[in-house]
C-alpha cells in the first residue's frame, strides 16, 4: 500500500483540527451559561486552560505514551518532545497525511476530554487542584486508554499488533470509550470525592444565569462534532483489510469519502432524533418543553453516535438517537428526584450532569454498537446482534467495563492525595461569594441599570481610601491587611477618609442626636452592608455645604450637594442640649443629609 501525502486529505485534516479545537471554547460556553453568574469566568477558564496545559503535556510525553508502541498496554518514549514527528506520513496511522497533522488532530481529543470532567465539579474545586488533576489525569488515565483503543504497529515481517481494547475486538469509531466513557465516569468519581456545593440546595439547584451563551456552546459543539467522523477515516487507518478490529480500511480517498459521508449523515440524524425525543419526553413529564433540555438531548445524541457513526445504517441512527435520549432522560429524572440532596447520597453533586450525558450516553452508544453495527456499512467493522453477530456485544461490554474500572481507580488515586495535601475546594464563605473574584480577581459582568443603579448581582467592591481594597469583607491580599490594619486602622479613624460615591449602594449614614447651631449633625453612624452581614462604626464630623439643595424634605446619603469633611474623631461626645428658644427651626432635620 502506498504511503504518500495527498494534498486534499492533508488540507482537510488540518482544517478539521482547527474546527475540532473550537469545540473546547464551545464546551466552555456550554458550561458557563449553566452556572451562576459569580462563577462564570472560573467555569470558562477550567475548559480553556486545558488548551494550554494539555498541549504542553501532549508535546512532551502525551503523544508518545498514547501512540508509541511498547506493548498492548503502554506506549514508549520514541516520540518524546515530538522527536521524529514531522512532515513525512506514518504509514500505519495515516498514510495520506503528514505525521504532524495526525498528531495535532489527536491532540484535540486529548484537550477536550478533561475539560468535559470540569462540568461535574464546577463552583467549588480550587483552581490549583484542578490544574494538578488535569495533568495527572491525562498522564494516568487518558493516555493509556487512548493507547488501548487507537494504537498499533506493523512489524517488518508484515504482522500487525494493536492496543488492548482494539485487539479485543471492540468497535469505537470516534472516541466513545476514550473520550466520553472516561470523562463521564471520572466526573462521577470526582464529584463524590470533592463533595457537593455548600451554597446550593441540591433539591432545587439554581438555573443557569445565561441561556443564550449555553445555546452558543451547543452550536459550536454540534458543528465541530461533524468534523470528527469526517476526519476519522483519514486518521484511524489499518493497512491490512483483514484486520477489522476497532478500525477500518481507508485504502482509497474515494472509499474514505463514502464512509465519511455515511458517518456525517448518521451524526446529524442521531443528534436531531435525540433532540426531538427529548422534547417529547419533556411534554410527557413536565407538560412544557424547556430550552436547556432538548439542546442537552442533542449533545446526548452526539455522544451516543460517536462510537457507532461509521458502523451503522442511517435507519439505525434513528434508533440510537431515540434510545439514547430515553435512557439518559430517565437517569437525569431519577437523579433530580431521588438522588440530589438525599441523606444517603448527600455527597453526590454532579453539577451539570456530566455523568448522565457522557458516562451513561457513552455507555449506551458503545452497547448499541454491539447491536446495530453492520459490515454492509463498513466491511472493516463487525456485525452486531441484529445482523447475526453475537460476539461483538460481548467485546463491547468487556471494553466498557475495563475502561470504567481504569478510569474510576485512576481518578480516585489522583484526587485523594491532592485532597489530603493541598485540598480540593474553597471554603463555604468563598463559595458563597463566587469563584471569579476569589480565584481570579475578576468579574464577568459590569452592567448598570439606569433605573435601579448598579446590577444587583454584581459583586460590590469597597475601598479603604489608602489604596487597599476589600470585596464584600474579603481582603484581596490577606497578608497585607493582617499587617497593615493594626497600624493604619487608628490613623484612618483619626483622619476619617471619606468613602467614594461608588460605595453609596452599600453605605448608609444614620443620624443620632440633635443638630447644632450651625445645622450640622454631631454624631452619625456609617453602616456598611454586605453579603456577609453589616458592620457599623460611629463617627463625629462636620460638613460644609457648598450649595445646599432642597431635596423635597427627604434626606439622602447620596445628596448631590458637595460635602467636605473638616474634622472627625473616632467617638464624638453628645452635642450640648439646646433649649427650644435657642434652636433654629429651619436648621433641624429628621433625616440624614
Amino acid at each position: 500500500m502506498s504511503c504518500e501525502i495527498v494534498d486534499g486529505d492533508q488540507a482537510w485534516v488540518l482544517v478539521s483540527s482547527a474546527l475540532v479545537c473550537l469545540m473546547t471554547p464551545g464546551l466552555a460556553f456550554f458550561y458557563g451559561g449553566l452556572v451562576r453568574q459569580a462563577n462564570f469566568l472560573n467555569t470558562l477558564f477550567m475548559s480553556f486552560m486545558c488548551m494550554g496545559i494539555i498541549t504542553v503535556e501532549w508535546v512532551f510525553v502525551g503523544y508518545t505514551f498514547s501512540f508509541g508502541w511498547r506493548d498492548k498496554g503502554f506506549g514508549d518514549g520514541r516520540w518524546v518532545g515530538l522527536r521524529d514527528v514531522g512532515e513525512e506520513p506514518h504509514c500505519f496511522y495515516a498514510p495520506t497525511i503528514s505525521h504532524s497533522a495526525f498528531m495535532i488532530f489527536q491532540m484535540m481529543f486529548a484537550i477536550i476530554t478533561p475539560a468535559i470532567i470540569s462540568g461535574a465539579i464546577v463552583e467549588r474545586i480550587t483552581f490549583r487542584a484542578w490544574v494538578l488533576f488535569v495533568i495527572f489525569w491525562s498522564l494516568l488515565v487518558y493516555n493509556p486508554i487512548a493507547h488501548w483503543v487507537w494504537s498499533g504497529v506493523q512489524h517488518a515481517d508484515g504482522t500487525i499488533e494493536t492496543g488492548l481494547l482494539r485487539d479485543l475486538g471492540a468497535l469505537d469509531f470516534a472516541g466513545g470509550t476514550v473520550v466520553h466513557i472516561s470523562s463521564g465516569y471520572a466526573g462521577l468519581v470526582a464529584s463524590l470525592i470533592v463533595g457537593p456545593r455548600r451554597s446550593v440546595n441540591l433539591r432545587a439547584p439554581p438555573e443557569g444565569h445565561n441561556i443564550p451563551l449555553f445555546i452558543l456552546g451547543v452550536s459550536l459543539l454540534w458543528v465541530g462534532w461533524y468534523l470528527i467522523p469526517l476526519s476519522c477515516p483519514l486518521t484511524h487507518n489499518i493497512p491490512d483489510p483483514s484486520v477489522h478490529r476497532f478500525g477500518f480500511n481507508s485504502g482509497s480517498a474515494l472509499a474514505a469519502g463514502g464512509l465519511a459521508s455515511t458517518a456525517f449523515v448518521n451524526t446529524h440524524i442521531c443528534a436531531a432524533t435525540s433532540m426531538a425525543s427529548w422534547m417529547l419526553f419533556d411534554m410527557l413529564a413536565r407538560r412544557a418543553v424547556t430550552i436547556v433540555g432538548p439542546l442537552s438531548g442533542a449533545i446526548v445524541g452526539l455522544v451516543v453516535i460517536t462510537p457507532a457513526a461509521g458502523y451503522v445504517h442511517v435507519q439505525s441512527a434513528l434508533a440510537l438517537g431515540f434510545i439514547g435520549a430515553g435512557v439518559v432522560y430517565v437517569f437525569v429524572l431519577l437523579k433530580a428526584r431521588f438522588l440530589n440532596g438525599r441523606r444517603w447520597t448527600s455527597y453526590f453533586d454532579d453539577s451539570l450532569d456530566v455523568f448522565c450525558c457522557h458516562g451513561i450516553g457513552g455507555t449506551v452508544g458503545a452497547l448499541l454498537t454491539g447491536f446495530f453495527a453492520s459490515t454492509d456499512v463498513n466491511p472493516a467493522g463487525a456485525d452486531g446482534v441484529l445482523f447475526g453477530g453475537g460476539k461483538l456485544l460481548a467485546y463491547q461490554l468487556a471494553a466498557i467495563l475495563l475502561s470504567i474500572v481504569h478510569t474510576c481507580v485512576g481518578t480516585a488515586v489522583i484526587l485523594i492525595p491532592i485532597k489530603l495535601t493541598l485540598g480540593l475546594r474553597y471554603t463555604r464563605e468563598e463559595e458563597n461569594f463566587g469563584l471569579d473574584l476569589v480565584g481570579h480577581k475578576q468579574i464577568a459582568y459590569r452592567i448598570k441599570n439606569l433605573d435601579e443603579g448598579e446590577n444587583e448581582h454584581a459583586p460590590k467592591k469597597q475601598t479603604d481610601g489608602l489604596g487597599g481594597s476589600r470585596i464584600i469583607g474579603r481582603p484581596i491580599n490577606k497578608a497585607y491587611h493582617i499587617v497593615a490594619d493594626p497600624i493604619l486602622g487608628p490613623i484612618k479613624r483619626l483622619l476619617h477618609i471619606q468613602e467614594s460615591d461608588s460605595q453609596s449602594a452599600d453605605t448608609e449614614l444614620r443620624t443620632h442626636g440633635d443638630v447644632d447651631e450651625n445645622g450640622d449633625h454631631p454624631q452619625r453612624t456609617l453602616a456598611m452592608g454586605g453579603r456577609f452581614g453589616q458592620t457599623s462604626f460611629t463617627v463625629a464630623h462636620k460638613f460644609e455645604e457648598d450649595e445646599p439643595e432642597d431635596d423635597g424634605g427627604h434626606g439622602s446619603a447620596r445628596s448631590s450637594s458637595k460635602r467636605k469633611m473638616t474634622a472627625s474623631t473616632p467617638r464624638a461626645q453628645p452635642a450640648k442640649e439646646q433649649s427650644p428658644e435657642d434652636q433654629d427651626p429651619d436648621s433641624s432635620s429628621s433625616g440624614s443629609d
